[in-house]
């Protein structure tokens, strides 16, 4: 059993050339690209969402609320402590104590939360204004959903083949190739997508005669988007900042072929700790990087809930 990435990387390193990879692309891309004609008509619409639109499916449970309420619970909770609980199991098996692990896995953390980190930055940045383009403009509209439906179909291993060919060379590419920018820049090119679709809600919620009336008080359109469009949407864009720093925390394909000499991303290090059978330094890695991220964002999470109940 193979998977279409493995497919994409074999291609490549029987030819040494990106042309077959890129072609065995093809067929992914004419998908969403039809997908994207029949399903983004409304859902890239350029006007702003109705109420009914934005109103969420209501289910009356009735008299079976409270124990369909414990049940869901119970599922969630179990989902979550099963694995927790196998981890903390696992670290305390081991024969070493927590600073060990910590001095051990330094680097793999730091490489790995730096780079996750700005590219969910970058990615919850950009991706208001690229939605808002999508959405609102008449000029790159096409443009920017053929953009979608390429950077959807690229696979990983074919995006980190064309940094290599690109970065690869002396000078200032060679440089940022030489360094953890090049891992930052791959994840916020891979996930990129994701965050604009994430982000098309949240602009449509915006009321386009908001911005009617903008328009009409002398907003140009960078005003225009940075004091209405994305103050309006920045409970969205943090939500886009934890998705992309999870996902690129996790991050694979990429990572292997362009972790820079001298660094190590969490995702690679997992991937060589289980592959050698270390379970326990495997299991304290995860519990760590898991709980480094969550931590932060929980608290992000509860200062945005607080201040708009404020």
């Amino acid at each position: 059993v193979r998977t279409f990435a493995e497919e994409v990387y074999t291609q490549f390193a029987a030819y040494g050339r990106p042309h077959e990879p890129t072609l065995s692309n093809l067929p992914l891309m004419m998908v969403l690209a039809v997908s994207l004609v029949f399903a983004g008509r409304k859902y890239l619409s350029r006007e702003s969402a109705s109420h009914r639109e934005m109103s969420p499916y209501i289910f009356r449970m009735g008299s079976s609320r409270t124990a369909l309420s414990a049940l869901t619970l119970a599922l969630i909770g179990g989902a979550m402590l099963v694995p927790l609980v196998y981890l903390i199991r696992r670290t305390l098996e081991g024969k070493h104590g927590i600073g060990h692990y910590l001095t051990l896995f330094e680097n793999e953390l730091v490489t790995s939360l730096g780079a996750s980190l700005a590219a969910g930055i970058l990615v919850s940045f950009l991706s208001v204004g690229i939605a808002w383009y999508v959405l609102r403009s008449k000029v790159w509209r096409r443009a920017i959903a053929l953009y979608l439906v390429v950077a959807l179909a690229f696979p990983a291993p074919l995006l980190a083949l064309g940094l290599i060919s690109f970065f690869n060379r002396p000078g200032i590419p060679g440089a940022i190739y030489d360094s953890p920018a090049i891992l930052t820049l791959a994840y916020t090119l891979r996930f990129l997508p994701i965050g604009v679709l994430l982000m098309v809600p949240a602009v449509r919620a915006v009321p386009i005669e908001t911005e009617f009336a903008a328009e009409l008080d002398g907003c140009g359109r960078f005003d225009l988007w940075r004091k209405v469009v994305f103050p309006l949407c920045l409970p969205t864009a943090l939500l886009v900042l934890l998705a992309v720093t999870l996902l690129s925390l996790g991050e694979l394909p990429c990572s292997l072929l362009l972790t820079p000499p001298g660094y190590m991303t969490v995702g690679a290090r997992f991937f060589s700790l289980i592959h050698y059978s270390l379970y326990g330094e495997a299991a304290f890695l995860s519990l760590l990087s898991s709980l480094l991220v969550a931590v932060p964002f929980l608290g992000i999470l509860g200062a945005v809930r607080w201040s708009r109940q404020r």
